[in-house]
């Protein structure tokens, strides 16, 4: 019984849009949906338009091109806010070490005899030397 109504179904609207033709055809204008039917037939001549026209394969290749050169140029502004972070990080911890480091070296009151016997020949050194020559 289905398959009786769906094959009715099927050629009631098989004849239907036969007897719509047909006189579409003799009247020679279209009856029924007649805007949106025309607009549907544009669409359909800009889309066979662009089918046959459009280099499909150099299209594809310079869309392609394109999105590879913009995930490059994000991918590289990633890594260089990446370097940026870890460059701010280590100078930051290398000031606090040398801050440390100058809080540390701070001249300690007992100087052992050695160094001293150094520091005072190097200034000695550095001091110019005036010798008296004889007339």
């Amino acid at each position: 019984m289905t398959y009786l109504v769906l094959t009715s179904v099927s050629l009631a609207i098989l004849i239907g849009f036969y007897a719509l033709t047909v006189a579409e055809t003799r009247r020679g204008e279209r009856l029924v949906f007649s805007s949106t039917r025309r607009s549907l037939d544009a669409k359909l001549h800009r889309a066979a338009f662009i089918l046959a026209n459009v280099d499909f394969a150099s299209f594809v290749r310079e869309e392609s091109l394109r999105i590879v050169t913009r995930a490059a140029h994000a991918m590289a502004h990633v890594s260089l806010r990446a370097v940026r972070v870890a460059e701010r990080t280590l100078s930051r911890l290398v000031r606090r070490l040398r801050m440390h480091q100058a809080l540390d070296t701070t001249p300690s009151a007992q100087v052992r005899e050695f160094v001293q016997t150094l520091s005072d020949f190097k200034s000695r050194l550095k001091a110019p030397v005036h010798v008296k020559l004889p007339e």
